[in-house]
Order: structure tokens, then C-alpha cells, then sequence
């Protein structure tokens, strides 16, 4: 979305080189309460994806408070354009890491997004055992910066 004039030639390139192409971003992050001041609408994001005719995996932004209501939005985002959007559940350890996972993938989420640096945690937490157990049982996507 922050550099689509310049990523627009490199696109057509490619679309005109590759017979077939589908893309498919695997990381954009959306929201508007993040701490450090970074904002991605819904709106942009999809604008931004039908100008390169792209699918994205998308997951909240950090949020000062809890991720329930994040998750359920990008879920509801993805049942709402389901061309473009598919849920990822980002995953606090600090916040009941396993009922979160457990909920969002019931509503609809098709992964997990794990942020260390953004929640200050190592990938060797063991609050997150059962998560990647999980993860690793119903083979799911999960992502990590």
C-alpha cells in the first residue's frame, strides 16, 4: 500500500511474463490503534490489492488493548470479501493464547500471526506450547516477522 507507484512496473512485468499468475500477499497488517502510529484501513488495503489483482492474509496492527475484537474483525472482513481477505488470529501469550486461537479459528481464521517483538515475548514462551501444537496438528499457517 506505502509503495504501490513503485510497485505497479515491476506487476505489469510480471503479469505480462508469467502466463497464469495469481499473487497472494501473506502479510498486511491492518488497523488504526497502533502504538507506533502505523494505519491501514480495510478500504486501503483492498484498494491496493485490486490494483495489483492480489489475495492478502490479514491480521491486526498492535492493539493497545486485548486482540479479541481485532481478530473478530479481520474474520468478519474475510467472510465479507472473500476474493480478496483471509484471517490470520494474532496471538498474545500474555492473553489466554490457546481460547484465542481456539476461537478465532472457529469463527473462520485460517492461521495464527505471532509478534515477539510486539508483545515481548521469546518463540520458546512456553504459553505458546499448546499453540504450536495446535499449529502443527491442523497444519496451519503462522506467521512471525
Amino acid at each position: 500500500m506505502y509503495a504501490q507507484p513503485n510497485l505497479m512496473p515491476w506487476v505489469h512485468a510480471l503479469h505480462e511474463h508469467v502466463p497464469g499468475l495469481e499473487l497472494h500477499d501473506a502479510h498486511v497488517h491492518l488497523g488504526l490503534r497502533d502504538p507506533a502510529g502505523l494505519q491501514a484501513t480495510e478500504e486501503e488495503a483492498l484498494d491496493a490489492l485490486g490494483q495489483v489483482g492480489s489475495r492478502a492474509l490479514i491480521f491486526p496492527l498492535k492493539e493497545p488493548a486485548r486482540y479479541e475484537r481485532a481478530n473478530t474483525h479481520m474474520v468478519e472482513l474475510a467472510e465479507a470479501h472473500p476474493e480478496r481477505f483471509r484471517a490470520l488470529c494474532r496471538i498474545d501469550p500474555a492473553e489466554a493464547p490457546m481460547s484465542e486461537a481456539e476461537r478465532c479459528l472457529e469463527a473462520g481464521a485460517v492461521g495464527l500471526k505471532l509478534h515477539p517483538r510486539g508483545e515481548g515475548f521469546a518463540m520458546d514462551d512456553s504459553r505458546l506450547d499448546d499453540v504450536f501444537a495446535l499449529a502443527d496438528r491442523e497444519r496451519l499457517p503462522l506467521t512471525v516477522p
